[in-house]
């Protein structure tokens, strides 16, 4: 009986020696698998230098080309910004010359003879001296940035007058109009703005006239 016992346990150590080694071997090889698998991957997802210095020259000719056109978004976004600038400024005298029941004036300076593109000036001629005191002062407006310039529809004469909005909402001087250019003086690109007899503005976006030179 303990010769059976003991060549049982024999026979069990040897299934499980058995088991182990081949467990052994089967998961080293799993492992040897796995890592040449990942080798292999990662070698396929890598770039080598020539394929790196074809992507760089590919990025670069769509950068040039696309520069042109990007460079122009912004311009053109710039003189909307100005032009409604100026036009928020048209609308708010117009609006104070009704609820006032009296003349209001746009003009850049204290005697009001200054360029407009320099600054805007909101003042309500209580007395009708033609000259913002000062409890006649409604707003205070910065001009156009630097390098926007305001002009004729010809480009030849700058504004210095000034612009009154009369209490039944009109305008003058009526039928006036007003070109805006960027810094580089693209006519092309000008924005105008015109303001008709009733003081209601409308917008030209865009070779509104030529820029000044």
């Amino acid at each position: 009986m303990p010769f059976v016992c003991r060549t049982r346990i024999s026979s069990l150590r040897a299934v499980f020696f058995q088991f182990d080694f081949y467990t052994v071997i089967q998961v080293e090889m799993g492992i040897e698998g796995y890592m040449s698998d990942f080798n292999s991957i990662h070698r396929e997802g890598g770039f080598t230098l020539i394929e790196l210095m074809i992507v760089i020259v590919i990025l670069g000719v769509v950068v040039t080309l696309a520069a042109p056109s990007f460079n122009q978004v912004i311009k053109t976004n710039r003189l909307r910004t100005e032009t409604h600038k100026f036009v928020s400024v048209l609308n708010l005298a117009k609006s104070e010359a009704v609820k006032r029941n009296l003349d209001v004036v746009i003009c850049n300076g204290a005697d009001c003879t200054g360029q407009l593109q320099g600054g805007w000036q909101i003042f309500s001629d209580f007395n009708s001296n033609g000259v913002p005191d000062p409890n006649e002062v409604i707003r205070v407006s910065d001009g156009l940035s630097n390098g926007f310039t305001m002009t004729n529809a010809d480009g030849t004469t700058p504004f210095a007058s000034r612009i009154t909005h009369f209490p039944d909402g009109s305008a003058a001087p009526a039928q006036e109009f007003f070109l805006i250019c960027p810094p580089d003086k693209d006519s092309d690109a000008a924005w105008g703005v015109t303001l008709n007899a009733v003081g209601n503005p409308t917008i030209k976006a865009g070779g509104a006239g030529t820029c000044p030179s």
